[in-house]
């Protein structure tokens, strides 16, 4: 089969890739599809489907965002605050009725200890400017969106964690009393 294109009389030569008017432009050597010579720098090769050139397709790499930094933070402060704020309270009232707490409580308590000292603050302080630091060094690699969605997703497991584990001796308290 052979295809022979004639231009309508008339109407100007529109661009194959903006759709603008084309005054001057190239053609594509194999199928003779005509483009602005800015618009051949963006498309590629050949923006004809079909074309026996091949298409450079162009993928934008979307680097980390303001929000994806903000969010993590956001997350890490919560948790590093229920750590070091919400659940010394349920360590004291654990820790006067003598009961025997389950293994998951008895981690959380440790970890709240290890937030309270000095070593839990400075790691937290560390973090933070830490996070800051990397996001602005490297903000424009996808992988680092990559990992502060990984972070502030995984963070958030914290929460049903530590309610469950908080929530299964109180209950257990309740009951005895």
């Amino acid at each position: 089969m052979h295809l022979l294109l004639v231009p309508r009389p008339g109407l100007p030569v529109r661009c194959a890739y903006c759709h603008d008017d084309l005054g001057e432009g190239r053609a594509c050597p194999s199928c003779a599809t005509r483009l602005h010579d800015e618009c051949w720098l963006l498309a590629g090769p050949c923006p004809t489907l079909g074309c026996r050139r091949r298409l450079r397709i162009l993928v934008e790499r979307v680097g980390a965002s303001v929000w994806h930094l903000a969010w993590w933070l956001a997350v890490f402060i919560a948790v590093w605050s229920t750590l070091v704020g919400v659940i010394p309270s349920f360590e004291t009232m654990f820790q006067e009725t003598g009961f025997l707490l389950p293994e998951a409580t008895e981690t959380l308590m440790g970890a709240s200890r290890v937030a309270r000292s000095p070593i839990g603050i400075w790691a937290a302080v560390l973090v933070t400017i830490a996070s800051i630091a990397v996001f602005r060094r490297w903000r424009s690699s996808p992988t680092l969106r990559r990992a502060l969605v990984g972070l502030t997703i995984s963070s958030l497991a914290f929460f049903p964690f530590a309610a469950l584990a908080l929530f299964l001796p109180t209950v257990q308290i309740c009951t005895k009393l």
